[in-house]
């Protein structure tokens, strides 16, 4: 019938001798009344649903301390790539710097050579100078 048997036999079919059970006393009141109403069946439900919202409010806290570390890592690794991002960029510009330096230390270089090429013809041309002299020193002495 689809009624349960508690209800059959404490409303429906309750001998006339035990009609007045609802006015017995509170424990075996409230005995018939969880029988009737099946309520420990409801207050177990009731439990394993408090008891899963305290596994999903734990887990909940969980995961929400797990998530504020990952943001954290995550904040540090997005530091770490823009401190990387701006080191490359500074070694581009040492590198551009480095290379300037290089081609003006070979153009220093160059210019150092020549000058010292110049400076022996100089100083060949003073030494042939002076060698001039004397000879003509000697010449115009050796005339007088």
């Amino acid at each position: 019938m689809g009624i349960s048997s508690p209800v059959l036999e404490n409303v429906l079919f309750c001998h006339q001798e035990d009609s007045t059970w609802p006015l017995q006393e509170g424990a075996i009141l409230k005995k018939k009344f969880d029988d009737i109403f099946e309520s420990t069946r409801y207050s177990k439900a009731l439990d394993a649903i408090l008891k899963s919202k305290k596994e999903f409010n734990a887990r909940a806290k969980d995961l929400k301390a797990e998530v504020a570390e990952l943001g954290a890592q995550n904040q540090s690794a997005n530091d770490m790539r823009d401190r990387l991002e701006s080191c490359r960029e500074r070694e581009a510009i040492c590198s551009r710097d480095l290379d300037g330096i290089s081609s003006n230390i070979e153009d220093s270089e160059r210019n150092v050579r020549l000058y010292l090429k110049i400076s022996l013809v100089v100083l060949w041309i003073n030494m042939f100078e002076s060698m001039l002299i004397t000879i003509g020193s000697c010449i115009l002495i050796g005339r007088l």
